[in-house]
């Protein structure tokens, strides 16, 4: 799959991504702005996302999920009552702007909360 330069580049070279939080990012990734028609955002269910990503583990997807908004990576509208599942977009790291030291080494985010 295509990825822009600046996940490989500014992302992942510095550690930015933990866990699953890769593959999730991928994921939604391939569904939005990598899609065949590009897109910004779609509307999926965990059960999609986690099928999609290869996760088995809800506790596992929300954490990851979490960590992923507090990055500003991945954002998303919840649609309570909607079996349809949120509205999650999909942001470069240019459009993030990823927390990184003046020494361009990540800084650490806590993930308080998790989606609903």
């Amino acid at each position: 799959m295509r990825v822009p330069n600046s996940v490989i580049r500014s992302a992942l070279s510095k550690g930015v991504f933990r866990g699953k939080s890769k593959d999730i990012y991928d994921f939604l990734y391939s569904k939005t702005r990598g899609a065949v028609a590009p897109r910004l955002s779609v509307q999926l269910t965990r059960g999609e996302i986690m099928s999609g990503a290869s996760i088995g583990s809800t506790h596992t997807l929300r954490d990851n999920l979490q960590h992923l908004r507090d990055l500003g990576l991945v954002t998303w509208d919840e649609k309570p009552g909607e079996q349809g599942g949120n509205l999650y977009s999909v942001h470069i790291p240019e459009e993030a702007n990823l927390p990184f030291d003046r020494d361009m080494n990540p800084v650490q985010v806590n993930s308080p909360g998790h989606p609903d």
